[in-house]
């Protein structure tokens, strides 16, 4: 079942057009649900929401549908349970001449996810799917703690090319506030965030300090001695941007560390650097980090 634009649905059969359904025009909003809500309509009620009954007769490919007005009866209540999930309990009785009822127990989605076996299909082509995939992964780039929401507020879908965009507002436990974009792609799996397309731009700055970005600078030679840069403040997960570069890390005993920034997770960074013949990958925390500056070569 559903609750979108203030309808509430009822579907049965697999296919594009459902063999049942039933839509009443609540007019509710799920986003105002915040307690339960309970609504009792007797089959004398003079002000009664429109209820749309549809089905697909034996032989048709399209169904008939019957609208009331009233005559019914109905028993809903409905509570807020999840991220876009009410739990809810419904008895409808209508006035037609199958005496079609409903009853039961449910749970109503309040958006346009597609669900099979209890998990989002993310082969189904919505706005609403590619927000939730890329809300989905910018979850998981924050140290936990940090993140206090995320949200989609632009989706951009392009069926024919099978690609898309999601702009992000991400607001973090420091008091930072950030919008992100990042790009996506359907393949065998679904909709999926393009690697390395996350694009950040900060609205407003942390209130607490994070780790210290210092970016070289190049200077002409000159009779006086030039002044330091200062360095560029960046939060822990923002680190994210710089994965696959040389970098030089610092850690807050004073040790350097340089190679390449391969991955950022949860709260620790990881490095791969050249030892002798091969490779050595070494993990820092953020609480060991003390800046990373970039290095003017590129990495491999």
């Amino acid at each position: 079942m559903a609750l979108i634009d203030g309808v509430l649905t009822a579907s049965q059969g697999e296919g594009f057009l459902p063999e049942l359904e039933v839509r009443i025009l609540l007019g509710w909003n799920p986003q105002d649900i915040t307690e339960r809500r309970s609504l009792l309509v007797n089959p004398s009620d003079e002000e009664a929401p429109v209820v749309h009954l549809s089905w697909k007769p034996d032989g048709q490919d399209y169904p008939e549908t019957l609208i009331f007005s009233g005559g019914y009866r109905l028993e809903l209540a409905l509570a807020p349970l999840d991220t876009g999930q009410l739990s809810g309990s419904m008895v409808l009785v209508m006035p037609d001449s199958f005496k079609s009822y409903l009853v039961g127990d449910f749970t109503a989605y309040s958006n346009h996810l597609r669900y099979r076996n209890g998990e989002v299909d993310l082969h189904f082509d919505h706005d609403d799917t590619l927000a939730h995939v890329a809300e989905e992964y910018l979850v998981t780039q924050f140290p936990e703690g940090l993140l206090e929401s995320v949200k989609a507020e632009h989706v951009q879908l392009r069926r024919a090319e099978a690609s898309g965009q999601v702009m992000a507002r991400v607001v973090l436990t420091n008091g930072a506030v950030e919008q992100r974009h990042v790009r996506l792609e359907k393949s065998e799996v679904g909709w999926a965030v393009v690697p390395g397309s996350m694009e950040t731009r900060v609205i407003t700055p942390p209130s607490e300090g994070g780790a210290t970005l210092v970016t070289p600078t190049f200077e002409k030679a000159a009779p006086e001695q030039p002044k330091a840069q200062p360095p560029v403040e960046k939060t822990f997960p923002e680190l994210v941007a710089y994965v696959d570069k040389k970098v030089l890390l610092e850690t807050q005993s004073g040790r350097q560390l340089d190679g390449v920034l391969r991955r950022v997770s949860g709260n620790r960074l990881w490095l791969v650097m050249n030892v002798g013949s091969g490779n050595v990958e070494r993990s820092v925390s953020d609480e060991e980090l003390k800046s990373v500056t970039l290095s003017n070569w590129p990495a491999d």
